[in-house]
């Protein structure tokens, strides 16, 4: 039976692992690997990390096996001051993947948002297995952007689901 709570400061290392080995599966061939270092660092500092399940209009979720193991997680940030919710990551092991893990922990991110009208994210544009997870969960493109991150530049599709 699968468990989503939020994540606690002694995730942190599981959550840096599991996200690590979920975007080398996604993205590790796209980029050299001091580009995929650099984003590596960028994307999963610890720092950031703590942060983000401090802040009380952070959310940070993990999914754990009944083992106890984390074997998925999201990240996102609630809304405040008229902004809409927005998911920043969504990461399941690959293994684990098409089991339901990834739509109990969007689940979860959406009963906090009980007084938002909708949400967004973004999901790089080539990530079809990304692409096709989100149309399925209702949610719709709305825009493509470049954003620099670590010198290099990456598209996204802008998406976003009524809720």
């Amino acid at each position: 039976m699968l468990r989503v709570e939020r994540a606690v400061l002694g995730d942190i290392d599981a959550i840096v692992k599991l996200s690590r080995e979920t975007w080398l599966d996604t993205y590790g061939a796209w980029y050299s690997d001091s580009a995929t270092e650099r984003l590596l660092a960028v994307w999963l500092e610890p720092t950031g990390l703590t942060v983000a399940i401090q802040d009380p209009l952070g959310f940070v979720a993990v999914a754990r096996a009944e083992s106890g193991e984390i074997v998925g997680v999201l990240s996102a940030r609630l809304a405040n001051a008229g902004r809409v919710p927005k998911i920043h990551r969504l990461y399941v092991l690959p293994s684990r993947q098409r089991q339901g893990v990834g739509t109990a922990l969007l689940r979860a991110f959406v009963a906090e948002c009980s007084t938002a009208e909708s949400v967004c994210l973004e999901v790089q544009v080539g990530n079809q297995k990304g692409l096709t997870f989100w149309l399925r969960q209702g949610f719709f493109e709305t825009g493509v952007e470049e954003r620099s991150v670590a010198g290099e530049t990456i598209r996204v599709i802008e998406m976003a689901r009524k809720l």
